[in-house]
Parts: C-alpha cells; structure tokens; sequence
C-alpha cells in the first residue's frame, strides 16, 4: 500500500495505514517525516465511535481503547516512562493515581499505584 501524503503545521508527513481483517475496529498508523524516517507507530480507532468510558480509570478494560481516548476522558495525562512501542502515563482518578501502561497506542494495564507518576 502505498503512503498517504499529509501537509499541516509547516511540515509533511507520509502515513500508511493498515486495518487488520480480525480487528476491524482498529487501525495500525505508521507515521514518517519528510524524510522517511518512522515518527510514530500506534493504534488508532478505526471509525469515529469512541467506546463508552467508565467514570474511573480503574475499570478501563486492556485492549479496548487507545492513548488517545483515555487522555481526551480523563484529561490530560502525566507524562511517564516511555521505550517504544510502550508509554507509561499517570492518571490521577476516585481514590487514587492509576499507573496506566500502552503499547503501540492500546491501553495494556491500569493498576492503581500509590507511588504513581505525579
């Protein structure tokens, strides 16, 4: 498949993206500057239907929503570790920081950490 050509905020970036036939819901984007070089790789949301989010992040379900949706419903997220393809973010919630855990862009683990990224 060949790459889409992207313009915007002074630069351009080609984009490939690729939908698993098992996993409709979720497409694989690989992002790449204008020289070629790979920026970014992650799931995104396949269509515009954001899944129904609980109220607290200790209930979010591993392998159901994205980086992108979990920080866009609880606000901005804290920055954490991070060694690609996974990103660690704190999110403080009811009773506590959560610690959550991405890899590729899906959310993986959300434990409750006292000592969680602040």
């Amino acid at each position: 498949m060949a790459p889409e050509t992207i313009e915007g905020g002074g630069r351009v970036v080609s984009v490939v993206r690729h939908v698993f036939d098992s996993w409709p819901e979720f497409t694989f984007m690989v992002t790449a500057d204008e020289f070629g070089i790979w920026t970014d790789a992650r799931f995104v949301r396949t269509a515009d239907d954001l899944p129904d989010l609980p109220a607290h992040p200790g209930v979010l379900v591993p392998w159901q929503v994205t980086l992108d949706e979990v920080s866009a419903h609880f606000g901005p997220l804290v920055p954490g570790d991070s060694w690609h393809p996974f990103h660690e973010c704190g999110i403080p919630g009811p009773g506590g920081h959560y610690s959550a855990t991405f890899c590729w862009g899906l959310l993986q683990t959300v434990p409750q950490a006292d000592d969680a990224i602040s």
